[in-house]
């Protein structure tokens, strides 16, 4: 098992549209507290799946554990903050059309977590949602098994 990174950002949300049809079906989506955007990077995230969108979609709850390594960090914390507001208006243009939507984000707290994965071979699994993303799509797949096996 190896623990991968990811930013966790809690956000405060302000959006609104002129049209009232549109902001009125907004304001029954539940409020998204977290974002998550992963450390590291992966080639064509759009087709295997990106982490941190479907953190952030499921709404997941992490809690500490005890600590581990956390291994190929490629994302930095100024990088990853591009990411919050695509994957909200993401996740609301799913549910309603976000055309002409004004989004104003705050971070309230940002937390770097390491997500256990387990690496078959082929693909690595994450320990919380089962995730599987092909091994040959994270860039440092390469370093970070050469780093596991020189610690058995």
């Amino acid at each position: 098992m190896l623990r991968l990174p990811l930013w966790a950002f809690r956000v405060n949300t302000l959006w609104q549209w002129q049209d009232r049809r549109r902001a009125s079906q907004a304001q029954r989506m539940a409020a998204i507290d977290w974002v998550y955007v992963t450390g590291f990077s992966l080639h064509n995230a759009f087709y295997f799946g990106d982490p941190g969108l479907i953190f952030t979609q499921k709404r997941v709850a992490l809690e500490p554990a005890e600590p581990a390594p956390i291994l190929g960090c490629a994302r930095g914390l100024e990088e990853a903050k591009a990411y919050i507001d695509p994957h909200l208006l993401t996740i609301m243009d799913r549910r309603v059309d976000v055309t002409g939507l004004e989004l104003a984000t705050t971070i309230g707290e940002v937390v770097l977590w390491g997500i256990p994965y387990f690496d078959d071979g082929w693909s690595l699994y994450d320990g919380i949602l089962g995730l599987e993303i092909p091994a040959v799509a994270v860039d440092e797949i390469g370093p970070l098994r050469a780093w596991m096996k020189g610690r058995r």
